[in-house]
């Protein structure tokens, strides 16, 4: 119910006193659990990572890592375009003037990088621990790109599933540590 008032009213229209009332409680009762906005806010949000981490460890389990990194780029971009990305967007405003909030998105940003370092990890297993770091940070980054602009600039379902399959092209490419001779003018 938090959840869907935050991605439904945004950020500056989420309170306590909403999300009771939708929730049929009286304010104390939902304070008896969460002392504050912030609390309730941070449970939504550690919620939110908390299933997105399932979506990435279940591609860790899957039989070809490869082929499932574009699965995983179909579920988390869609899922982040299409409302979900409302919760991460509302952590990075929050995180620009909260140190709680600043610590809670380098958490959540690390659990991100291990969980798709383990996937890097399994497509490159030679991969130096550093170079892992910085491709989970570069897959994250494309991840999070792709689901702004399907949210703020891609209008068509080919446009859309166009920029998923490229996408997962890249992160399969960034993963292998392989690097496209066109974007890289070093390689004749």
């Amino acid at each position: 119910m938090a959840r869907d008032l935050l991605l439904g009213e945004g950020l500056d229209a989420f309170s306590m006193r909403t999300v009771a009332a939708s929730a049929g409680m009286r304010l104390g009762n939902l304070q008896y659990y969460f002392a504050t906005r912030d609390d309730l806010l941070e449970a939504v949000i550690r919620a939110e990572i908390a299933n997105d981490l399932t979506v990435v460890e279940g591609s860790l389990r899957a039989e070809s890592a490869v082929r499932d990194v574009s699965e995983l780029a179909r579920q988390l971009v869609e899922n982040w375009s299409s409302g979900a990305g409302g919760v991460y967007l509302s952590l990075a405003s929050l995180a620009y003037h909260s140190d709680r909030f600043r610590a809670l998105n380098r958490e959540v940003y690390e659990s991100f990088y291990a969980a798709i370092g383990s996937l890097v990890r399994r497509i490159d297993p030679d991969a130096a621990l550093p170079d892992v770091r910085t491709r989970a940070q570069l897959m994250t980054s494309l991840l999070d790109g792709a689901a702004l602009q399907l949210h703020a600039a891609v209008h068509t379902k080919a446009e859309s599933d166009a920029l998923i399959e490229r996408a997962a092209a890249l992160l399969v490419a960034i993963a292998a540590d392989r690097q496209s001779s066109r974007s890289n003018p070093a390689v004749p």
